[in-house]
């Protein structure tokens, strides 16, 4: 399985990055052997994922679809 990194944001959970990155929560903490908490500037591998992975930055509330 190929693998990239992803850099954690503040108040992000492994849940969260999983649901943004569109990969199974079980696959991520597998990728992240060890990982029981994660914290602001971390980089955890993403699996599955072979492209750089991008984020986009707001500052007003907002959801996925107002950024498709």
């Amino acid at each position: 399985m190929a693998t990239n990194t992803y850099t954690v944001r503040s108040g992000q959970t492994l849940s969260q990055i999983a649901v943004l990155l569109d990969v199974r929560l079980a696959d991520l903490i597998k990728a992240n052997p060890g990982l029981s908490t994660i914290s602001a500037g971390q980089v955890i591998k993403i699996p599955g994922i072979t492209a750089p992975v991008s984020t986009t930055t707001t500052t007003a509330p907002t959801t996925l679809t107002k950024l498709a």
